[in-house]
């Protein structure tokens, strides 16, 4: 196969594993930092919501853009939010990282 082939999968299992990895910290971190216990898997619940409500406009984006733009674009913004996650989970701000984990959930799309 190509190299480019080998590339684009191993990216897309780094993309791919980003939804489980999530479920699993967003879980966890939510039961620590929620300010109270009916809020703890709201994180998890964002990434779906935000998969969902992404679904549509990535389409469309994707069309307009081509698929290789668009990844670039989704990936590299995952990167920053993600670092904004993790800065979210340092400052103990629950609301930030539930935000971030629904901008990660466009990822999903």
């Amino acid at each position: 196969m190509h190299r480019n082939v080998w590339v684009l999968t191993v990216a897309q299992v780094f993309m791919m594993s980003m939804n489980s990895l999530n479920v699993f910290v967003g879980g966890l971190v939510g039961a620590t930092m929620a300010p109270s216990p009916e809020l703890s898997t709201l994180p998890v619940a964002t990434v779906i919501v935000g998969t969902a409500a992404a679904t549509i406009p990535v389409t469309l984006l994707m069309e307009r853009l081509g698929r290789r733009l668009t990844f670039l674009y989704i990936s590299g913004g995952s990167v920053l939010v993600a670092l904004l996650a993790t800065y979210a989970i340092t400052i103990d701000s629950f609301y930030l990282f539930t935000t971030c984990t629904f901008l990660l959930g466009i990822n999903g799309a």
